[in-house]
């Protein structure tokens, strides 16, 4: 018989003793460019550049290698005597610049070199798990960097941008707080953020941000609306009379779009009316010469006499058909002058020809009119800045007297009152008086009586 041993298990855990964290202090090893390959467990090897390498490149030229490259000693003969497990795309600028010339083979290139295996792997995994940086932190990044006092060239230089860009990420950092954090939270984009850095008032940047943050929505129609109200641009009417050099000789100052998505913001909008003006009515000094008074205005529409009717187009069934395909061969006529002013307006260099083009275009104007008002001649112009033909024009012409209608009716009723009969008479016929002799009323009451009975 076998004596059974029982086997008595403790039911109390034992602790486990933690691992110790690794402390490893890295050693710094400066080797050269045409020793430095890239490992093949790299997790993006034989990936090609992408299109930022090259701004990659232009930053190491500019301010070198601040970051070690984590390699490995080579294995044989066919890699390199070391080997980079991150890093891959600071190896490629640096190809870059060498295939360029402006670094050669013996460039000295800051590493850390790892023997051990498992820091090897670390190194080639971490490659993978960094986080983007977001822009909106590149932002607030050189805001603080203009705070501390660094310039604009510095930054540049030290970055390898060029100057313009850190300008344009300047200008954005002093923009609301509440709008980068709605940029960075995906609210809105880098564009609508550039909108709302154009506004001048910060309070009303804050304001839009913090509606967007709250779920309603980026109102960019209230951003662009308070853009156009507040400035004048090279899209106003006006400009197409005057071109950027006679605005300019005239003393005219032009801020251009840091972002280069705007049109030009003209800062003296008065002297912009002033050329536009004195080109208009020199345009309008032909007309005058004809006898026909022209009012040039680059604002609201002037006070005219009462007894002035405007003519505007004239639609399908007011005129007579012969006149009607006389106005619309007429207003072809304009049509293709307009097209011609155009054209003409474009080429900058020969003002004189666009004017006389502009001459051209009015006399068909005037000329369509009087055919669509019935032949009555046109007195009066109004001269506006337009868009397109440089001058937007409308005619007016006395109104016709009215006739009154009792004066009217008048004339038409006496020609009836004497034309008409007489007023109708009956007519008198003599008869013969009745003979009553004898006759009384004994029938009369005979028949009474007996109705009554």
């Amino acid at each position: 018989m076998t004596d059974l041993v029982p086997v008595i298990t403790s039911t109390t855990s034992v602790p486990e003793t933690p691992t110790p964290a690794v402390i490893f202090t890295p050693v710094e090893r400066i080797v050269r460019l045409g020793d430095l390959g890239i490992a093949r467990e790299n997790l993006r090897y034989g990936e090609p550049p992408d299109d930022d390498i090259p701004t990659l490149a232009a930053t190491l030229k500019a301010a070198g290698q601040l970051q070690p490259v984590t390699v490995r000693p080579g294995r044989g003969k066919k890699e390199q005597p070391f080997m980079a497990l991150d890093g891959r795309r600071r190896r490629l600028a640096l190809a870059s610049l060498l295939e360029a010339g402006d670094i050669d083979e013996d460039y000295p290139v800051r590493t850390y070199v790892e023997t051990d295996p498992a820091r090897q792997a670390a190194a080639v995994l971490l490659t993978n798990t960094a986080v983007p940086v977001h822009v909106a932190d590149v932002i607030a990044a050189i805001g603080r960097m203009l705070k501390s006092k660094l310039t604009i060239t510095a930054m540049a230089r030290a970055l390898g941008y060029d100057e313009i860009e850190i300008k344009r990420l300047a200008a954005l950092s002093g923009v609301a707080p509440a709008a980068l954090v709605a940029l960075k939270a995906g609210r809105i984009t880098l564009r609508q953020t550039r909108l709302l850095a154009r506004l001048p008032d910060l309070q009303e940047q804050k304001d839009i941000a913090q509606m967007t943050l709250d779920g309603q929505g980026f109102q960019e129609w209230r951003v662009k609306e308070r853009l156009d109200d507040s400035r004048v641009t090279t899209r106003d009417r006006r400009c197409a009379l005057v071109d950027p050099q006679a605005y300019a000789d005239a003393g005219g100052r032009t801020e251009s779009d840091l972002f280069g998505e705007l049109p030009p913001v003209l800062l003296d909008p008065d002297i912009l009316t002033e050329v536009w003006t004195r080109r208009a009515r020199g345009i309008a000094a032909v007309f005058e010469a004809e006898g026909i008074s022209v009012h040039v205005t680059a604002g609201p529409e002037p006070e005219l006499p009462d007894d002035l009717e405007a003519l505007g187009y004239v639609y399908g069934g007011s005129l007579p058909a012969e006149e009607m395909a006389r106005y619309r061969a007429q207003r072809e006529v304009f049509n293709d002058r307009t097209e011609k002013a155009r054209i003409a307006l474009a080429d900058v260099e020969h003002p004189d020809v666009a004017d006389l083009a502009i001459v051209d275009m009015i006399h068909a104007k005037i000329a369509s009119d009087q055919t669509g008002c019935g032949g009555r001649v046109v007195t009066t112009m109004v001269l506006w800045p337009a868009a397109e033909a440089g001058v937007e024009v409308r005619c007016y012409t006395p109104e016709e007297p009215e006739i009154d209608e009792e004066d009217q009716d008048a004339a038409p009723e006496a020609a009836r009152r004497t034309a008409a009969p007489p007023a109708y008479v009956p007519p008198e016929v003599e008869a013969p008086e009745p003979e009553t002799e004898g006759v009384n009323h004994a029938l009369h009451a005979v028949r009474t009586d007996v109705a009554t009975r």
